[in-house]
């Protein structure tokens, strides 16, 4: 069952930090696991990225070279878990009133947000993402994602925008391997040569990670299925939907492509 789980960090003092705070929270989220569960640590390592966390808002959303912490406004740590096995574990982990270290810096657990009261909190089963999507009807033909914290999709381009075929790629090979529905190659192959990117608002940002740089974006993204066929556009939904939960492009366990749908069909 894929959910999404939203905490406040809250510290006692005013401090500043970097401005992309994923890889600081998930190393944190590792700490704990290393200690409580040994091997849903192994696992949220593993190629299979079980997990996506990020920190939302931090500077780098909003365009700063910092992020700003203060007393009475939490950060908010976003933690999504694709296997009912890790969530488990995962929530244990960062229970609230307990201490977490992001970048030097303490902050307290807060109690996490109810998965009903907020648009990125929230839990599905696979089996009924599949039967909202994957019953024969008529699906938009466009999908609209909003990234909350930067995609990641190339390593080597400065230039951040999206790839529909390898973010579908991706997504998809996500999706096979933790839900019991799975999709077919051949119609996976078919919505990969139709998908298009069909318009774009993106704001590019620039990630420092370790010697390097990485360039992604924030902002939002529209796929379409050219030309319309309502098999295909009932998968991109299914798809879009998901990413809700597994994040698009690279490095998502480390606080990349945070991504939600919106729009037509979606809530």
């Amino acid at each position: 069952m894929p959910q999404a789980y939203l905490v406040p960090l809250w510290t006692e003092q005013a401090t500043t930090l970097p401005a992309f705070l994923g890889p600081f929270a998930f190393a944190a989220l590792g700490e704990r696991l290393a200690t409580s569960a040994p091997d849903i640590f192994a696992r949220v390592q593993d190629d299979t990225e079980p997990v996506t966390v990020a920190v939302l808002y931090d500077g780098l959303w909003v365009g700063q070279p910092m992020t700003t912490v203060v007393p009475d406004r939490p950060l908010w740590l976003r933690v999504t878990m694709l296997d009912d096995t890790v969530a488990r574990s995962i929530q244990q982990a960062i229970a609230p009133a307990t201490l977490m270290t992001l970048a030097g810096w303490p902050f307290r657990i807060g109690q996490a947000v109810p998965p009903t009261n907020h648009p990125l909190a929230r839990q599905a089963r696979y089996v009924n993402l599949a039967q909202r999507w994957l019953t024969p009807a008529w699906y938009p033909a466009r999908l609209r994602l909003r990234l909350f914290t930067p995609s990641w999709h190339e390593p080597d381009t400065e230039w951040p925008l999206v790839d529909p075929r390898s973010l579908l790629e991706r997504l998809a090979l996500r999706w096979n391997t933790f839900a019991p529905i799975v999709l077919e190659p051949a119609i996976l192959a078919s919505l990969q040569h139709h998908v298009r990117l069909h318009a774009y608002g993106l704001q590019p940002r620039v990630v420092n990670w370790g010697d390097c740089q990485l360039h992604g974006a924030v902002g939002w993204f529209e796929l379409s299925v050219r030309p319309y066929d309502p098999a295909l556009a009932s998968v991109l939904h299914l798809l879009g939907d998901f990413a809700y939960y597994a994040g698009v492009g690279i490095n998502t366990t480390r606080g990349f492509g945070q991504a939600r749908p919106i729009g037509l069909g979606h809530e």
